[in-house]
């Protein structure tokens, strides 16, 4: 499946003395969606457990390539895809 999306990547920032912050800067990338599984789990609870299992392959860039341990998240049409 191709994918185009945002790719959110986490830096943190010193915000005032002592104080640390992160921020996210959001890249646009196109690429290809390798895994797309789910599992619903059925408990003794209200609501049943979803387990999301994606992995995505981008085109990177010099900047993807450089931040890749930064990335913090990825939105997949509507969803988004936590790392």
């Amino acid at each position: 499946m191709r994918f185009f999306g945002v790719v959110g990547y986490g830096h943190t920032v010193n915000t005032a003395p002592g104080v640390y912050e992160e921020a996210i800067t959001e890249k646009s990338y196109f690429g290809d969606v390798i895994r797309n599984t789910r599992k619903l789990t059925e408990g003794q609870v209200v609501n049943d457990d979803l387990s999301v299992d994606n992995s995505i392959s981008i085109v990177a860039d010099a900047y993807a390539s450089e931040n890749f341990f930064a990335i913090r998240y990825c939105v997949v049409g509507d969803e988004v895809v936590r790392q």
